[in-house]
């Protein structure tokens, strides 16, 4: 943590490997997905399970948005690294209606969903609604080796938003980053490097 701003560090919470924070009107979890990958833990007996579903349930309600990360995804719509996302999917049922956008790595191919409720229901648009779902974002890394993958099921690729025109049979491997800027109840989302060009604006969202 010490490379957060000061009027960050003082609102963080942290139990070890997890943790969040909150900054102005937002506020920030984050998971240790480490624990499956490596065998050890069920991550749905591990203790950040119950911490998490405790801190956004009593929480999120007082945040303009709500946002989470951890390395491996819930949702990927591609064959690599696509064993492993039940591992980490039943996290996600408790986070409908009080997450808005959930952002991973692990997959070197960016994905951007559809709205989407627990289990990948589609919805029609991000938010925390009742008949909205939640952004989930795969970013590629920044610095290691970009993978092509296939799509998983022609069911799977229907709930990605983006890349929506590219390569029917997969997805191209693409090396970037994300920015996310918050003003008031505007959200503009930025990935550099990512759809063949160097500024990109993914999604804007009112």
């Amino acid at each position: 943590f010490k490379y957060l701003p000061v009027e960050i560090r003082g609102s963080i919470t942290s139990d070890g490997s997890f943790y969040s924070f909150n900054y102005g009107s937002a506020q920030f979890t984050s998971l240790n997905t480490e624990v499956t990958y490596m065998g050890t833990v069920d991550f749905k007996n591990d203790g950040q399970y119950s911490w998490m579903i405790d801190k956004v349930t009593k929480e999120s309600a007082n945040y303009s948005w709500n946002f989470a990360y951890w390395h491996i995804p819930a949702y990927n719509a591609v064959t690599g690294h696509h064993d492993e996302i039940y591992k980490i999917k039943p996290v996600t049922e408790k986070l409908d209606g009080k997450m808005d956008w959930i952002f991973n790595g692990h997959v070197h191919t960016y994905q951007r969903f559809k709205p989407l409720k627990y289990d990948g229901k589609v919805k029609s648009e991000y938010g925390t609604g009742v008949n909205q779902g939640i952004g989930y974002i795969v970013l590629p890394p920044a610095g290691n080796v970009p993978r092509d993958y296939e799509w998983k099921s022609n069911a799977e690729k229907t709930t990605v938003a983006y890349p929506k025109d590219g390569n029917t049979n997969g997805i191209f491997a693409e090396v970037g980053f994300g920015l996310v800027d918050i003003a008031d109840k505007a959200i503009d989302i930025k990935v550099y490097g990512i759809g063949n060009c160097s500024n990109f604006k993914d999604v804007h969202i009112m």
